[in-house]
Parts: structure tokens; C-alpha cells; sequence
């Protein structure tokens, strides 16, 4: 160590970068044969530094260049690496859809807010709400070193917080990672998020750490990232977030960093809808409207509520809203006969009957569901089952004592 001098040779900047990949393509493109745009040259700069955290300059963005001009070479009618090409490249490499990876803002070509209105109802504020921080996002507005979106969904039971976070990343045609945040009650079970701790049992097994958000997020960087019924979590589970929300990172217990700037997180909770029942002291017979962010505030500590880009409240579901939602869950049976060629609608008489007896203010739609199963869904799968149902029309009727599955 006294005969050595020690030098830290630390990741170039991109601008750097760009000059000296400039100063280098010409051996590279004379090596394969290939000619590269010099727009992509510096894009594959900018787009490696915003969705590859596991290199650093300029290795990741050679890798890419190299990579596209190899493939280019291997098909032989490709004689330029365009900036086409090395989108492809990174999409494949740091497993991020192409459509996030516009240098440019392009105009949408579906309407989110329509979209998703079609599969959760009763909730057009809260729709609205969330989509204006997604907008921010996709507009390029949001700070890079953060998530695309935290947002804590609170509201009573059955009334579609995880539905809208599961439509969401239909709509965005990302995947969904769900964790049910009650299975992590307890201080050890961080272990199984991020990594056993060193010392103790379990450290260092596996692809990164053990852990099993990290391994999820590794394997998919663009994600919305759905912690059901967060309130139940450890209060050390909760601490783990604040890094995600604050810098768009989360480190396992190993040491092994992964990004988590492509995702949007997504918290739901059921603070307060007990108290939420209770009526208003007074003549006011209303329910209480703001127990759900009086018991968030109680609850979370404010440096939590902080890192939030929004709280955003679900109202209960009113009998008129009943109608489609009986509607959507017989389409969702229907998907699932289709591969036995049956069709099940409802007459006038089985859809007031299940509007009358699946609704229940404080429950949500999860009655609604259950009194499907029960009277139509059983039924109709003993049919199937015995009488080996299949490729015929079914209308469900209501007699005034029972449902009734009728052949059309």
C-alpha cells in the first residue's frame, strides 16, 4: 500500500460518454460491417443512464451498441443501427416496454379514463385523481430519481382499490405485483422481502438475496407494485418504503441495489372505514366522510405521508352502481364458459333480485360475488359436471323464491 498510489477511476458523465463513443463507433462499425445513426449514439447514452442501474458508463452503453450492431449483422438486409435498434436492445436488456422508452411525448392512442371507467365504477374521482399523477409521469414532468407514482388508496371494504390498481396496469399494459401486506406482521418477515440479514439464517441464498420483492423487482423493473391492506404491515416493512419513495431504490440485505424508478407504487388500506360507519353527533344522520384521513394521519407518520405523491378516497357504492357491477361479474363467468361454448345472461327478474340481496352499503361489492357463486355458479357447475353441459345459450330467472337456469 506505501509503493502504490491508489487512483479511483470513478463512471465518466454522459456528456463524456457520448464524445468518446463518438471517438470509438468507427472501429466498432468497421469491425461489423455496420453503419450507426448518431442520434443513436447519444440516445443510447441518455436511455442506458434512466433504465440500466446494475452498470455504469460507458460499459452499459457499448454492451447495447455491440449488441445491436451484432444483431444487425446476423440478418443480413439490416445494414444501419438506428435509434429503433437500440430501444429494442434496451427493452430487452433492462426489461422495460418499448412504449417507455420515447425520447419524444407522443400523443395517447387510448383513453385510460374510459377504459378503466368500464371495469370499476362508482369511483370516477378517484379515477380521475390518479390518472392526473400518471399523466404528470408519462409527460416526462416527474422527478427521475422517484417512482413514477406512490399513492395510498383508503376507503371501506369491497368498493374497488384493488380493482383499480389491477385495471390500471391492464391499462398501461404493465404487470401487477401484489403482496397481501398481512402476511407480514411480524419484524423477521422483512427477511423475506429484501434478504435475511448477515448472521442470520438464510443470508446470502438466492438470486439476490433471497428476497423476495427484490427478486420480483429485478425480474420486472416496470411494474405497478400493489401492497394490499398496507396498515397490517410491520412498522419496519413501512420504513423499507420510505427509501422506495423518496429515491426510486431498495437495497437488499446483501447490498445489492435494485431500481424501482419504472414502477408505481400502489398502497391500499381500510383505516377508519369502521369509524367510517358510525353516523355524524347531531341531527346530521350522514356517515362520517372523514374518518378514513383522520385514522391515516393516526396511523402513518408524517415523514410517510410526506413521500406521497396523494391519498386518494374511495366513496361507498350506491345501490344504482349495484346494476354493473352484476353485470361485470356474469361477463367475467362468461369469459370463463366460453371455452365450453356457453352464453349465461340474466332476465329483468334475476337482475333485480341480485341488486336487491348482493347489496350491502358497508361490504361493497363482495356480496355481490358470493351471492353469484352461490345461486348461479354452483348450479350451473353441477350441470357442467354431470350432465356434461356445453355449446347452448343459458338465461338466469328468478321464480320469486330461487334462481333458475333456463336452456334458450
Amino acid at each position: 500500500a506505501r509503493r502504490f498510489t491508489k487512483l479511483d477511476v470513478v463512471e465518466m458523465t454522459p456528456e463524456d460518454c457520448k464524445n468518446m463513443l463518438h471517438c470509438v463507433m468507427p472501429e466498432y462499425e468497421k469491425y461489423h460491417g455496420i453503419d450507426v445513426e448518431s442520434d443513436a449514439i447519444d440516445a443510447v447514452v441518455d436511455l442506458t443512464v434512466k433504465h440500466m442501474h446494475d452498470k455504469f458508463l460507458p460499459d452499459k452503453a457499448i454492451d447495447i451498441l455491440d449488441s445491436a450492431m451484432a444483431k444487425a449483422k446476423v440478418d443480413s438486409r439490416e445494414t444501419l443501427v438506428t435509434l429503433f435498434h437500440v430501444k429494442e436492445e434496451i427493452s430487452i436488456q433492462a426489461k422495460v416496454p418499448m412504449e417507455q422508452l420515447n425520447t419524444q411525448i407522443e400523443p395517447l392512442n387510448l383513453d385510460y379514463e374510459s377504459q378503466i371507467k368500464k371495469f370499476v365504477f362508482g369511483q370516477d374521482r378517484a379515477i380521475e385523481k390518479l390518472l392526473d399523477n400518471v399523466y404528470i409521469s408519462k409527460a416526462g414532468l416527474k422527478d427521475l430519481t422517484k417512482p413514477m407514482g406512490s399513492y395510498l388508496f383508503v376507503g371501506p371494504t369491497g368498493v374497488g382499490k384493488t380493482e383499480l390498481a389491477n385495471q390500471l396496469a391492464t391499462s398501461l399494459g404493465m404487470k401487477l405485483l401484489r403482496y397481501d401486506m398481512g402476511e407480514y406482521m411480524e419484524s423477521h418477515k422483512v427477511a423475506s422481502l429484501i434478504g435475511a440479514p448477515p448472521g442470520y439464517v438464510g443470508y446470502g441464498e438466492g438470486g439476490a438475496g433471497a428476497g423476495k420483492l427484490i427478486n420480483d423487482l429485478e425480474q420486472t423493473p416496470s411494474a405497478v407494485l400493489l401492497l394490499d391492506e398496507v396498515e397490517k404491515a410491520h412498522p419496519d416493512v413501512l420504513n423499507i418504503l420510505l427509501g422506495v419513495m423518496d429515491n426510486g431504490m431498495l437495497t437488499s440485505s446483501n447490498g445489492k441495489t435494485v431500481s424501482c424508478r419504472n414502477i408505481i407504487l400502489i398502497m391500499t388500506s381500510n383505516l377508519g372505514a369502521r369509524d367510517g360507519e358510525r353516523s355524524k353527533i347531531g341531527f346530521n344522520n350522514s356517515l362520517n366522510s372523514t374518518a378514513s384521513l383522520e385514522a391515516v394521519n393516526k396511523h402513518f407518520t408524517p415523514e410517510f405521508r410526506n413521500r406521497l405523491d396523494a391519498v386518494i378516497e374511495f366513496n361507498r357504492l350506491a345501490p344504482e352502481q349495484i346494476t354493473p357491477i352484476a353485470i361485470k361479474f356474469v361477463n367475467e363467468l362468461n369469459d370463463l364458459l366460453a371455452a365450453k361454448n356457453i352464453t349465461l345472461t340474466l332476465n329483468s327478474s334475476a337482475l333485480d333480485r341480485l341488486v336487491a340481496e348482493g347489496f350491502d352499503e358497508k361490504m361493497g361489492a363482495r356480496p355481490m360475488k358470493r351471492l353469484i357463486a352461490d345461486k348461479i355458479k354452483k348450479p350451473l357447475s353441477k350441470r357442467i359436471v354431470f350432465e356434461n353441459l356445453s355449446n347452448c345459450a343459458l338465461t338466469v330467472s328468478h321464480n320469486g323464491t330461487d334462481y333458475e337456469l333456463i336452456n334458450t
